[in-house]
């Protein structure tokens, strides 16, 4: 368009062919910011010592150092050199001391002195009422200070203690766990419950006398004394509570504690749901009635209050009874000719087929009733006749079979043990040492036996 022109680079030529020349370039001023920041700061040097405190308004240090930091921010490497504390000049240091443990310092008692009469009035003692300490609260196991009640009256009044066992102590004497300072404090130590009541304090000079009643409530973390499972409303023993399924089992938790307790059941680390089979007395016993097997857990009972807490814990198991009658037939009275045996019952774990007390299948089912069969009615012959009934022809021709000893002891009385015995290839007939028995058919040599669970001093 007209009247409009437009800058567009050209090729350096045609500069040069038109006459003109090329004006140099001047450098630039590029990147003025340094290539390095350095600064002094200060640096706290480990923590404080000692850790902890070893007592009251104990005093701890740490180390404080003033530091170059230097650090390159074209690479990011950052290092420190360990300058004059003068370096760190207008930054402000880190506390290098402190005194810890000071809220644990026992407080002396404060008292307020009694205003000064314009002049020496004879006057018997008179407590200022409004004085009186109405709660008196004393934790079990701490020590209790009791400021002397102020007391106004001229001569000045003797102030005396009496104890709830009806010790009488002065200023500045002592007896066991009590003791009364200059001022008239009273000083309690490793508060008991039985310091718990009234004690007496009396002002006397030369006037007349007067006296306070304190009342004094003593507080306890709560303490479980006593951890009891019952069986059925039988008690049990130790800390295990073994039950069958079917089985009704409470769970007694005796504490005591003040202010009183709350008690509480906890297991897995979960509150016990009440309600159904699971329920709580007014005594705070834990009732589970017609219990399961997946009632087998730790249940751990709690107390608490304001003061502290206290737990104990007890384990429920329930296990099936793995138990059964088994027939036991015991010798024939004669070897031929006729005889009887007498075929009767004994209990035997359905397991390891170990013969246990007969009162543990008596919880099961009924007894078998016993009997008597006949046995042995071969005729009576020799023992030659015997041999020749029964092994007749070659006998070395005879197939062997395998012959079992009898089972050695279990190696263990609870947890799973072993018992071994030999099985011997023999000669039906000869019974001596044979070969070439069925190797599939040899008895076995080992089973499992005692696997129930360790309880108590079994473990």
């Amino acid at each position: 368009m007209r009247g409009k022109t437009s800058e567009r680079p050209a090729p350096e030529s045609r500069c040069a062919v038109a006459g003109l020349k090329k004006p140099p370039t001047p450098p630039e001023p590029c990147n003025r910011v340094p290539c390095t920041r350095i600064e002094s700061i200060w640096e706290i040097v480990g923590d404080w010592e000692p850790s902890p405190c070893r007592s009251c308004r104990d005093l701890q240090t740490r180390a404080i150092q003033c530091v170059r930091r230097t650090e390159n921010l074209l690479t990011g490497v950052v290092s420190r050199t360990n300058v004059n504390d003068t370096a760190c000049t207008g930054y402000p240091k880190p506390l290098a001391k402190q005194i810890c443990n000071e809220n644990l310092c026992p407080v002396p008692p404060k008292f307020r002195l009694p205003p000064t009469p314009p002049m020496p009035l004879r006057r018997s003692p008179l407590y200022n009422r409004y004085d009186l300490r109405q709660n008196i609260v004393g934790i079990q196991g701490k020590t209790l200070y009791i400021d002397a009640v102020l007391a106004q009256g001229y001569p000045d009044p003797n102030v005396t203690w009496t104890l709830q066992n009806g010790v009488t102590l002065e200023a500045d004497e002592s007896l066991g766990r009590f003791r009364v300072f200059e001022n008239g404090t009273l000083r309690i130590d490793n508060v008991r419950y039985g310091d718990r009541g009234q004690v007496e304090t009396l002002a006397i000079n030369s006037e007349g006398e007067d006296r306070v009643i304190s009342p004094i409530t003593i507080y306890g973390a709560p303490d479980i004394h006593s951890l009891k499972g019952y069986r059925n409303y039988k008690p049990t023993d130790g800390s295990y509570l073994i039950a069958r399924p079917g089985d009704t089992v409470a769970m007694q938790c005796q504490f005591f504690g003040s202010p009183t307790p709350k008690g509480r059941w906890i297991r897995n680390g979960v509150p016990v749901e009440l309600g159904g089979r699971f329920k709580t007395d007014s005594a705070g016993c834990l009732i589970v009635t017609n219990v399961r097997i997946d009632d087998s857990d730790v249940y751990e009972c709690v107390a608490e209050n304001m003061i502290g807490v206290d737990r104990k814990s007890i384990k429920l198991e329930v296990e099936m009874l793995e138990r059964k009658w088994v027939r036991k037939y015991l010798s024939c009275s004669e070897d031929c000719g006729g005889g009887t045996r007498l075929v009767t019952a004994e209990c035997r774990n359905s397991v390891t087929n170990v013969k246990v007390n007969d009162s543990e299948c008596g919880e099961i089912s009924t007894r078998p009733m016993s009997k008597r069969l006949s046995c042995n009615t071969m005729p009576c012959v020799d023992g030659a006749t015997v041999r020749r009934l029964l092994c007749t022809g070659d006998e070395a021709s005879v197939k062997p079979t395998w012959t079992a000893l009898e089972w050695s002891a279990c190696s263990k009385s609870c947890g799973g043990g072993k018992q071994r015995r030999k099985a011997r290839c023999v000669n039906p007939c000869t019974l001596r040492k044979a070969k070439r028995c069925d190797v599939t058919k040899r008895p076995k040599r080992t089973r499992r036996c005692n696997i129930s669970k360790c309880y108590g001093a079994e473990n």
